[in-house]
């Protein structure tokens, strides 16, 4: 066991429970976490993820797009269940690029969790 900055024991990234710090859906490894939660598309996508005035959409491989709930992005071990995720406000008249996320994306940003 290992003790984390907060003072709570987890095993270790690697063992065979995983870990608190292990990888979850096989994004890339520790280290590309990392340089991950310092790049703007995490950045962006935290920002949507935590201020409810955006509302989450979702889209199936040619499907409609759907408002979905933030529990239903991702299951739990962070594999995302739709291929584009975006955020939209209420005034919106159109999905803005800026705020539309591909699958890859929204798992690497649930492996931040």
């Amino acid at each position: 066991m290992v003790m984390d900055n907060n003072g709570r024991t987890h095993e270790p990234a690697g063992t065979p429970h995983g870990g608190r710090f292990a990888r979850r859906n096989g994004f890339g490894s520790d280290s590309d976490l990392d340089d991950f939660t310092r790049t703007r598309t995490y950045a962006d996508l935290d920002h949507y993820w935590n201020d409810e005035d955006y509302m989450l959409e979702a889209q199936e491989t040619d499907g409609p797009w759907e408002s979905i709930d933030r529990d239903q992005a991702v299951d739990e071990q962070g594999t995302p269940y739709y291929e584009r995720y975006a955020f939209s406000a209420p005034d919106d008249a159109y999905r803005q690029p800026d705020r539309t996320f591909s699958a890859k994306q929204m798992g690497r940003y649930a492996d931040t969790w």
